[in-house]
């Protein structure tokens, strides 16, 4: 039987994907606290990104980080890139909606062929994606049979909860 390690600290990427949530929530004030490092994050809802406070953070390994996504970014795809559509654009059929906000990946791992392409049929139960917050891997399943009529996000894109990830069509 496998063990797991116990996580004993917050690493700089758990900052990174805690910002990538607040980023994307409704939130302006949030403070966490974890096995003594305390994280409080204040933005304002003019779209100003979210500031960090204190400096009592661990340090990443680099020494000048990249600023963490908006939202709205899209990091450099694995998977291949699907363009946004027009909300006009969009086919009828089943909608393939967030269970929670968090970054979608369209690939089990990077360099591995997509879970769901356009075009492709899938069946009830198909995984055609995962959207994973803070190390938490969450399925996304086919609610139905038929036809992937159109991926509305991008591999590694940051989504939000009950946002249309896809449409799945008559088959």
């Amino acid at each position: 039987m496998r063990r797991e390690k116990a996580m004993t600290e917050l690493t700089y990427q758990d900052v990174i994907g805690i910002l990538r949530l607040i980023d994307s929530g409704p939130f302006s004030d949030v403070e966490l606290e974890f096995e003594g490092t305390r994280l409080k994050v204040t933005r304002s809802r003019d779209d100003v990104p979210a500031t960090v406070r204190p400096a009592s953070l661990p340090r990443p390994a680099s020494p000048s980080p990249a600023p963490p996504p908006a939202a709205n970014a899209v990091a450099p795809a694995t998977a291949p890139a699907t363009p946004r559509r027009a909300p006009a654009d969009v086919p009828d059929g089943a909608k393939v909606a967030s269970p929670m906000a968090g970054t979608f990946y369209a690939a089990p791992a990077p360099g591995a062929p997509p879970f769901a392409e356009e075009g492709r049929a899938v069946r009830k139960g198909d995984q055609l994606g995962i959207v994973e917050v803070m190390k938490l891997f969450t399925p996304i399943q086919a609610p139905c049979d038929g036809v992937v009529a159109a991926i509305l996000v991008r591999n590694e894109e940051v989504v939000e909860i009950e946002q249309t990830l896809m449409v799945i069509g008559p088959a």
